[in-house]
């Protein structure tokens, strides 16, 4: 039996608004020797109802991206995401965590719910889209982020929990493939195999742009975005929240 079979799998847990999509995408299915199983990206374009059931294996295999900013009751959380975390843990394989500055994430995510027009094909979550876009409208950045501030203190949670329980576990921060991706692209090739070409691809997409596109899935890239576009006291209420994870996560 080849020796590459005892190659244990891997899963790549991390929030949305962290190039999620992009390693999705264009990334994970890269990964040299592995297969791809993106689950929760079938979700998002299936009409129908009829969802593939998660069969997840202890070798061989790369699954992500599995987003920890859900809970039971959305279907891809409930369906994948979950049920990924539990095999992870049983199976002692792989885990891959890329997280990103908190108040960074709600500021993208703001941005993403109000202005992004790009419906799933299934119903269920479409129609959780368009609740969502219609609440968002109406409101203010500050108003938004404070309102879901407390949703990612219990993300946050999660994956605290989830990395102690995790032994075989890398923790990669979005900032450093933004500032320092010769060190971000080291610590990933350690749990995900890639060719040279497809990291400088990772870093060619990821590059910050000069000029905001409201509108674009990649709206900025910029880090510390929270610094220019919140309120002083918007942020003094999210370092209380956040001082936990923010301080145990080296922010």
């Amino acid at each position: 039996m080849s020796p590459n079979f005892y190659i244990k799998s891997v899963f790549f847990f991390t929030f949305h608004k962290c190039a999620s999509s992009l390693f999705g995408g264009q990334i994970l299915p890269k990964a040299e020797g592995f297969l791809h199983k993106n689950y929760t990206g079938a979700i998002y374009n299936k009409k129908n109802t009829a969802l593939e059931i998660p069969e997840f294996k202890e070798n061989l295999h790369i699954y992500g991206p599995l987003r920890l900013s859900g809970t039971k009751k959305q279907l891809p959380y409930r369906l994948f995401v979950f049920p990924a975390v539990k095999f992870c843990i049983k199976q002692n394989c792989n885990a891959v965590f890329l997280i990103r500055d908190p108040r960074d994430i709600l500021i993208s995510l703001y941005y993403h719910e109000k202005f992004n027009t790009r419906l799933s094909l299934n119903r269920t979550v479409a129609d959780d889209q368009i609740a969502r876009r219609k609440k968002v409208e109406k409101m203010g950045l500050d108003e938004f982020v404070l309102e879901n501030a407390e949703n990612y203190r219990r993300f946050f949670a999660k994956l605290i929990l989830y990395r102690q329980r995790m032994r075989e576990a890398v923790t990669l921060k979005y900032e450093d493939m933004i500032h320092n991706f010769n060190h971000f692209s080291k610590d990933l090739v350690k749990k995900i195999p890639l060719e040279d070409k497809i990291l400088k691809n990772l870093f060619l997409k990821t590059r910050p742009k000069h000029i905001e596109e409201a509108y674009s899935h990649h709206r900025s890239g910029k880090t510390h975005q929270y610094i220019e576009k919140l309120e002083q006291k918007t942020q003094d209420k999210l370092k209380t929240i956040f001082s936990t994870f923010l301080k145990e996560l080296n922010y």
